[in-house]
């Protein structure tokens, strides 16, 4: 693919969607997080290829890793404000996904935080497969 000029600056559009996957789960990863990976990126690991451009993660993340995840997106080119993640974590009721944009490829990060009570997705982290 060509590059792009955003905002005066050379933006590199030929990421492809598995380096992609692979920037966000480094991210994660550096900062030691417990995830797993769902959505038609799980399903491709079992041979079933979807046409689906994003990344649905489920993340148990402390509140004292919240400002680390920030800076950790926001290396790659992801900018989601700790703030932001913060008031999801804590004050929305609903299952609100955080969602994680690269500035230059458009590819989307989902991710879905464990919350207390989460009985489901408590269990699917302790079960998931590597």
């Amino acid at each position: 693919m060509a590059n792009a000029t955003i905002e005066g600056q050379q933006a590199d559009t030929s990421l492809d969607f598995a380096h992609f996957v692979r920037l966000v789960l480094d991210g994660l990863d550096a900062l030691h997080l417990k995830y797993l990976v769902g959505g038609a990126v799980a399903v491709w690991a079992w041979g079933e290829v979807r046409t689906t451009r994003d990344l649905d993660l489920v993340i148990e993340l402390p509140v004292e890793a919240i400002a680390d995840l920030s800076h950790e997106l926001a290396q790659r080119d992801m900018l989601v404000p700790a703030d932001i993640i913060l008031d999801i974590l804590l004050n929305s009721r609903s299952d609100l996904a955080i969602n994680a944009i690269h500035m230059y490829s458009g590819y989307k990060a989902e991710l879905f935080l464990l919350r207390p009570g989460d009985v489901y997705r408590a269990q699917a982290l302790e079960r998931r497969c590597w």
